[in-house]
Order: structure tokens, then C-alpha cells, then sequence
């Protein structure tokens, strides 16, 4: 992570040595690095009314799961992506924001061009993953691991955008990205980026003719390699990682159809 170039300062260099000196030989505490506003990126609740299934109900018809889903920023900071292009490729770096106003920024990932979107994305956004109803509360008792999904999407890239202001328990900053820009990016506090499940690829295949009768869950998780921190090194279990991103929704399937799960 780094804040930039430092700069030289001549004459002042030997002076700073000597009170940083002082200071530990008086033993007064150094003072403390700017505190990072760090971002805190949640799937929001996907409810049974956001579900539908696409594709037709014959035997060689390719069924497609689609739905609407959001992300959101709890955080303290925005979520802000800038591109760095050398030798032909183009990197993103995640910007955090200081306190004092500055910023930090390490290597996040990649923008990649979404043909379908037509504009710019941020690559390997999210998961979306659907399971078995029974085999997924097996996998979370076991520890979630010796378990897999039934289908899940290919990766999932997103622009990221300020759409729409959201509840939560802070204060919403500004409107700030507003469009899917290919230098920068990003998701500010208190607002969410919406995908509704008409655009492309916003769906799980589930393929020709679907899944059989029974019970199943949706899985949809926002950063689930980790690619942007929201912490610390991007050390925290309750803000980092697919638990602490995830959203589920269960659903049956019944002669074909979506059918919502008795209570």
C-alpha cells in the first residue's frame, strides 16, 4: 500500500531526526498514523419476490435463474476503484481514504471491457451460486468445506455505481459515481449499485430443462476472493470475505415452476 511518492525536505530532515529522538528518549508515544475510512461492501437481502425463471418449461429448453440484487456500502469510506495503464494492460487500484483527506492505494484486480453492458467493469465482482437446500445447511454445519453448489455463474463483473441511497444506521455521503467511467469507479457510503435481472448475464444457468422438484437456495456473494479490503490488511472475518458477503434466499421448484418455500 502506498501513499504516494515522499518528498525531501533538505535542512529539515537532521531536525526531525533529532525530536523523533527526543521523543523516545522522553518516552512520549509517537504520533499514531492517520486512520483509514475503510469501506464495508454487503449483498443486500434478496427477497423471493426478486426471483424468476427464464428459458421455457420443455425438456431441451435452457432454464436460466434470474434476480435482482444490490451491494451495499456500510462502511465508513467509499469503495473508490482508479485504473493505471502500463504495457498494454490496465490495473485497478482500490483507493482508501485517510481522515486527513489523503488517500492509500494498493493493486485490487482488473477493469475489463463487458460486451453485453456495453462500458467498463471491475472484474470477479461477485458470486452467484445455487445449491441444494439440504446439501448447503450441510455445508455450514460441517464448517463450510466438502461442499459445492449445484451451478453457479461464470465470475461476475460489475461497474460500480452510486444507484440509490439505502437505510442503514449512518449518514449517506454524497452521490458521487455516476457513471460507469473506465478511469474511476466506485460505491459511496450509504448507497448501493443495483443490478435488475433484465441485464445480461444477471442470472445462474441452471440448463435444459431446468432442475428437478425440490428445495433450493440462492447464493449471491459480493467480493468473494477478497480483492478490496475493508479492514485492516483485509483481516477482519465480520467485514471480509464470502460469509460476511453473502445474501440468501431459498426458493422451490414445483411441475417447473418457482414456487416460494412454506414458512
Amino acid at each position: 500500500m502506498s501513499s504516494g511518492p515522499a518528498r525531501r525536505r533538505g535542512g529539515q530532515t537532521a531536525l526531525a531526526g533529532v525530536l523523533a529522538a527526543a521523543l523516545l528518549t522522553s518516552g512520549a508515544p509517537a504520533p499514531a498514523a492517520s486512520p483509514i475510512l475503510y469501506p464495508d461492501l454487503r449483498t443486500a437481502a434478496i427477497s423471493f419476490e426478486d426471483l424468476e425463471l427464464r428459458g421455457g418449461s420443455t425438456p431441451t429448453a435452457r432454464v436460466r435463474l434470474t434476480f435482482d440484487n444490490a451491494v451495499q456500502n456500510h462502511g465508513e469510506g467509499p469503495v473508490e476503484l482508479r485504473d493505471v495503464r502500463r504495457d498494454g494492460s490496465t490495473d485497478v487500484y482500490q483507493w482508501l481514504r485517510k481522515k486527513t483527506g489523503h488517500y492509500a492505494n494498493r493493486l485490487a484486480g482488473r477493469f475489463v471491457y463487458h460486451p453485453g453492458h456495453g462500458h467498463t467493469h471491475f472484474g470477479d465482482f461477485a458470486d452467484y451460486e445455487v445449491w441444494d437446500r439440504e446439501a448447503f445447511n450441510a455445508w455450514v454445519a460441517g464448517g463450510r468445506v466438502d461442499g459445492a453448489p449445484l451451478k453457479r455463474s461464470t465470475k461476475v463483473s460489475y461497474c460500480l455505481l452510486d444507484v440509490q441511497e439505502f437505510a442503514f444506521s449512518g449518514v449517506a455521503a454524497p452521490r458521487t459515481y455516476v457513471r460507469c467511467d473506465a478511469r474511476v469507479q466506485g460505491i459511496s457510503v450509504g448507497w448501493e449499485d443495483v443490478y435488475t435481472r433484465d441485464l445480461p448475464d444477471q442470472d445462474v444457468v441452471l440448463g435444459h430443462g431446468g432442475l428437478p422438484d425440490g428445495g433450493y437456495l440462492l447464493r449471491s456473494v459480493v467480493d468473494p476472493r477478497n480483492r478490496l479490503w475493508e479492514s485492516p490488511q483485509g483481516a477482519d472475518p465480520a467485514r471480509e470475505g464470502p460469509e460476511a458477503n453473502e445474501a440468501l434466499v431459498e426458493f422451490d421448484i414445483a411441475g417447473g415452476q418457482l414456487r416460494e418455500p412454506a414458512p
